[in-house]
């Protein structure tokens, strides 16, 4: 084959079809079309890159492309030849090889570039403008692969690329902290690039909440080109209770749709100091001189405040005038609850009244140390048997509508000589008020022996309830011995709970920003804990982190784990309890949409009737999209890039046109299924159809 040069008038006879390799490309010699013109005139071609309408062709018939990196030119109907190089497995480009400037064809020039013989414009492998003739880059046409049919067809020129845009999830982020404490753990999100070819330059921009402290958040990049990971990290150590935002702008000059902001909470609660609270603040042990030791007692010792109540320990017991020594003490753990074990020893002592006092200390607890008062009281071994009790009064507490208050135990002893036997409760008297709330119960009738006691609150209003257990043996001179016993009911506790509902939406395989409830009461509550419960369909994705503490007040943060749940929507109830206070609930909602363009219909009066047009509702991949009602139940959706030269096109009146959509540029007419129509005074392929996801009764539609 060969070429005329430019010349006007040559008639080039041209095959249907001429083949060549990537390592014979050569062969395009200098194939070129007429072309007329003075030379000095730029501008758009007056002959279309590719006029014929697609064109197929079976990858048999072209051994070139066998292979990747192969290429091949490729004729159509007029001579407005085309090359194919096979950029992957199952991926083609395809260029016009007509010269934007006045529509000559070019030629190959060492394997590698183009150049327009009539005026010398240059070409790269791509078909982008490199030097020579100023004019337009060759005309990308668009490449559909049938691998099933072994088949490519030309189309028309390719619509250009969508312009990159950022993608950002989750869009916001929670952190909960306990002032003093280490700050909470790093979370990152993901940005990508949603539109078309890549998306360079990213950044990201701290704004902190107005009249707020600043610094107290980093944002960091792991790369500055899409795709990449911000990880947010906040400094909690000089923050004061409260709650606190930011906002992280990501920003990047190639995006179409930066910035594109990530809002941050963090919200620090105060501490509550821990305290210490004893069972009993005075123990009484009685023993005869040259008898056995008297048994063990022991004393509660729990939380009265907030956060944890660690270290716990006992300091050196001061002992009052006479013997000392006689007094072991020790804990059973070192965090409430604990116990403290109290153990006296008659050794050598003399019959005579002892004390001491034993110190309980804990590093972090507001009332540290507090004091147990111990009395020993040693008999004459020849002195006659008396009653002697542990301790004398019992106080119980406990919240209106609560469970009950653990039992106590007071020793009944032999405060004399020889054996006591005879043991015995009397009927239990009870003061004003409310009466039945008492149990009290013996474990032997021979000293040493305990007596149980258990307070039931049972429907009790809030008040002070008193009441009296007698302790008899019969035939001792000071029998019998009270036992007095309180309990205190305080109005119900009541867990506060802030939202009482939580909604999270979410795109299709994405994920919500998480979100906090915050846990409160009129008076500190402990033994904070939640669980969930799922409604129907799929359970186990809603993740919660642990308590920011374990009493009031308090913070849960809730996040939603919807990237591998289908759309629709999925319920659950998280269910905040605490000791002595009625549980409160909260909803969860998650609303898993499918991705793409959210469609509200109400807003495109259009759409209200079958065979309604609404034009330009929104973008998918870059390009303005229009929607088509073709049923009661059914849309379809279609790409308004003409798919020509890339003009937007115009939604016409196609019942009284027969056409509904119109490019302005060279009139190219589609009907309302975005077909082209026969009569169309433009050539070309049929508009890009989209993916329409709606379900019959809903308001909104989803575009892909």
């Amino acid at each position: 084959m060969s070429g005329c040069g430019g010349t006007c008038g040559c008639g080039a006879s041209l095959p249907r079809r001429a083949f060549l390799g990537r390592g014979a490309l050569g062969a395009l010699g200098a194939l070129v079309l007429s072309a007329c013109g003075d030379g000095d005139i730029g501008g758009t071609y007056p002959t279309d890159p590719f006029p014929t309408g697609p064109l197929t062709i079976n990858l048999s018939d072209v051994p070139e492309l066998a292979v990747v990196g192969g290429m091949a030119r490729v004729d159509g109907d007029s001579p407005t030849p085309v090359a194919i190089v096979r950029t992957g497995p199952t991926t083609f480009d395809a260029i016009s090889l007509v010269c934007p400037h006045q529509g000559a064809t070019v030629d190959l020039v060492a394997s590698s570039s183009f150049r327009c013989p009539s005026h010398l414009a240059e070409f790269s492998a791509t078909g982008v403008w490199t030097g020579g003739k100023s004019t337009g880059d060759l005309t990308a046409l668009g490449v559909t692969y049938d691998a099933s049919a072994g088949t490519l067809t030309i189309n028309g020129p390719a619509a250009p690329p969508p312009p990159p845009s950022l993608g950002v999830a989750p869009t916001s982020e929670v952190f909960t902290a306990i002032q003093g404490q280490p700050s909470p753990a790093a979370q990152t999100v993901s940005i990508t690039n949603v539109g078309g070819g890549t998306l360079p330059g990213l950044g990201a921009v701290i704004a902190y909440g107005s009249g707020q402290p600043t610094g107290w958040l980093t944002a960091t990049l792991d790369a500055t080109t899409a795709p990449a990971t911000l990880t947010l990290k906040p400094s909690t150590t000089t923050l004061a209770p409260g709650a606190y935002s930011a906002t992280v702008q990501i920003t990047s000059p190639a995006a179409a749709n930066a910035p594109l902001a990530v809002s941050v909470s963090l919200l620090v609660t105060a501490v509550t100091p821990s305290t210490i609270a004893l069972a009993s603040r005075n123990v009484a042990f009685a023993a005869a001189s040259g008898g056995a030791n008297p048994l063990p007692q022991t004393i509660a010792i729990t939380n009265g405040g907030g956060g944890t109540l660690a270290g716990l320990s006992v300091g050196t017991i001061a002992y009052g005038a006479g013997a000392s020594g006689w007094l072991a003490a020790a804990l059973d753990s070192t965090t409430a609850p604990a116990s403290l074990t109290l153990t006296a020893s008659l050794g050598a002592l003399a019959p005579g009244s002892y004390t001491a006092t034993v110190p309980v200390l804990a590093p972090g607890a507001s009332n540290a140390p507090q004091q147990v008062t111990v009395t020993f009281t040693v008999a004459s071994s020849s002195s006659s048997p008396t009653l002697a009790l542990s301790a004398t009064s019992s106080s119980f507490s406990a919240a209106q509508g609560g469970g009950s208050p653990a039992s106590q135990a007071i020793t009944v002893q032999n405060g004399g000589g020889g054996s006591l036997g005879a043991l015995a409760l009397g009927s239990v008297a009870y003061g004003a008020g409310g009466s039945g709330w008492l149990t009290a119960t013996l474990s032997g009738s021979v000293a040493p022996a305990t007596i149980t006691l258990i307070a039931s609150p049972l429907s009790l209003p809030a008040g002070t309830y008193m009441a009296t257990v007698p302790v008899m043996s019969a035939g001792v001179a000071n029998s019998p011995q009270n036992v007095t016993v309180t309990l205190t009911i305080g109005a119900a506790a009541a867990i506060a709970v802030s939202p009482s509902s939580i909604s999270f939406s979410a795109p299709f395989r994405t994920n919500p920003g998480g979100q906090v409830v915050n846990i409160t009461s009129a008076g500190a509550l402990s033994g904070l804990a939640f669980n969930v419960t799922y409604g129907a369909g799929a359970t186990g994705w809603l993740s919660t982190s642990s308590l920011s503490g374990t009493s009031t007040p308090a913070a849960l943060t809730l996040r939603a784990v919807a990237a591998t749940l289908a759309t629709g929507t999925y319920t659950a109830t998280v269910q905040i309890a605490a000791t002595g206070a009625a549980a409160q609930s909260i909803a969860i909602t998650l609303v898993v949409s499918p991705a793409g363009l959210a469609v509200v219909i109400a807003n495109w009066p259009a759409l209200a009737t079958v065979g309604g047009i609404a034009g330009s509702v929104g973008t998918v991949q870059g390009t303005a999209t229009a929607i088509v009602r073709t049923g009661a139940n059914s849309f379809a959706a279609f790409s308004m890039r003409c798919p020509h030269q890339g003009t937007t096109i115009r939604i016409e009146n196609w019942q009284r046109t027969g056409s509904a959509f119109h490019c302005p540029n060279h009139d190219a007419l589609f009907d309302a299924a975005g077909n082209l129509l026969a009569g169309s005074p433009q050539s070309t392929s049929s508009l890009v159809v989209r993916t329409v996801t709606y379900t019959a009764g809903d308001t909104t539609l989803y575009v892909t």
